[in-house]
C-alpha cells in the first residue's frame, strides 16, 4: 500500500489489488473522450450535436458509448429537449461530474505546462532505443 495520505486514507479500497473496483473508474475516466466530455461540460451544458462537433475526432459510437459511461457512474444527466418536430438530448454534469472538473482541469494544466518537454524526452528515447536495436 503507497504511503502517500490520499491513498493511504482510502483504507476499504486498494487501486494496486487485482480486485478492486476503484481500477474500472480508473480505466473509465482515463479514456481521452470521457475526459474532453467532462472538460466540455464543465462550461455549459451540451447537446450531443455540440458535443460531436467540439471534440474533434471523436466518432459517433465513441461519443455514445461514453456518455453512456459517464451516465451509468452518475457523472452526467440527459435530458431530452423537443426543439420543434425534433427531440434533442442535453447533456450537463451532475453534483458528482461537478467535483470532477478541479482534478481534471489541474491534470489538463500539468499536460500543457509539460508537452513540449514530454515530446522532447519521447524523442530522446526513441533515438535511444533505435541506436540499441542497432547496435546490441
Amino acid at each position: 500500500m503507497s504511503t502517500h495520505p490520499i491513498l493511504a486514507s482510502a483504507a476499504e479500497t486498494d487501486a494496486f489489488s487485482a480486485d478492486c473496483p476503484t481500477r474500472e473508474i480508473l480505466d473509465r475516466l482515463g479514456s481521452k473522450w470521457v475526459s474532453l466530455i467532462i472538460v466540455a461540460l464543465a462550461d455549459r451544458p451540451h447537446y450531443f450535436g455540440e458535443l460531436l462537433r467540439r471534440i474533434e475526432g471523436v466518432s459517433k459510437k465513441m461519443l455514445v458509448q461514453s456518455l453512456r459511461i459517464l451516465e451509468s457512474y452518475g457523472i452526467i444527466d440527459r435530458e431530452p429537449k423537443k426543439v420543434g418536430a425534433v427531440v434533442k438530448v442535453c447533456y450537463r454534469l451532475t453534483e458528482q461530474g461537478k467535483s470532477l472538473v478541479e482534478p481534471l482541469f489541474a491534470v489538463y494544466a500539468w499536460a500543457q505546462q509539460n508537452t513540449d518537454t514530454m515530446l522532447s524526452s519521447q524523442e530522446v528515447y526513441n533515438r535511444t532505443v533505435s541506436r540499441r536495436a542497432t547496435h546490441p
